[in-house]
């Protein structure tokens, strides 16, 4: 955590956690979190390193959490 406000949010809320800007050759991805309660927006994490992903998706599928990757 490295900038305030810290975004905190609770798994129960989560539907879907989509990696934007996936593919070969790129240094940073983007987040989209789809909240079960669709009325909510959708949270975007911007630039996050790459080096990130794998651990990310370990996380999300210990939590049980469905995830999804795509290029745009």
């Amino acid at each position: 955590l490295v900038e305030t406000p810290f975004f905190v949010l609770y798994f129960d809320d989560i539907e879907l956690v989509y990696f934007e800007r996936v593919f070969q050759g790129v240094k940073n991805f983007d987040i989209a979190i789809v909240f079960r309660d669709l009325n909510r927006e959708v949270h975007r994490i911007s630039s996050v390193p790459i080096s990130y992903l794998d651990s990310i998706k370990t996380f999300l599928d210990h939590s049980d959490i469905l995830f999804m990757e795509g290029t745009n």
